[in-house]
């Protein structure tokens, strides 16, 4: 008579799952937004469509960050993330750069656009597998808010001089 943990020792799926380590990372939540530089708005004085340039200096840093309590260096959250998604990540942006937009604006209306970092939040964890193909969490290495958009531009379009609030 074998003991129950024999038994599942011999089976194929404790062969089919391996036993090494390996790390995940999720998406976590929606992706927000932070401005890096204000707002800047242009009025379209014809009577058609045109296309409107803005150029702006950033006033504002923003850099990718983990979560209190994360153990790994950023550095090393980055290349887990670039590794197993599609995303690219900016470690950090500076004050004092010079971006430009270009706008469709209609005519006769105002265009505002608001220079911004796009942040995503991803969870990584290394884990294994464990009794029946199951995932088992190892180490939870926290939630890592990326930088996967800069620079990233909000736009909108009102005939108010008074402005707009671009979105995201």
């Amino acid at each position: 008579m074998t003991t129950q943990g024999t038994a599942f020792a011999g089976t194929a799926d404790a062969q089919d799952c391996g036993t090494g380590y390996f790390y995940s990372v999720e998406k976590f939540g929606s992706p927000t937004y932070k401005p890096i530089a204000p707002t800047a708005g242009r009025y379209n004085s014809s009577k058609s469509k045109a296309k409107l340039n803005y150029t702006m200096t950033t006033t504002t840093s923003r850099a990718t960050t983990w979560s209190v309590g994360a153990t790994a260096s950023v550095s090393w959250g980055v290349a887990k993330i670039e590794g197993r998604t599609d995303y690219s990540v900016t470690k950090k942006t500076s004050k004092g750069v010079k971006v430009t937009n270009q706008m469709v604006v209609k005519g006769k209306h105002y265009g505002f656009v608001t220079p911004k970092v796009k942040f995503q939040r991803f969870n990584i964890r290394k884990e294994r597998y464990g009794p029946g193909c199951t995932t088992v969490v190892v180490k939870n290495y926290g939630l890592m808010n990326a930088i996967v958009a800069y620079p990233f531009y909000s736009e909108c379009q009102t005939k108010s001089s008074s402005g707009c609030k671009p979105k995201p």
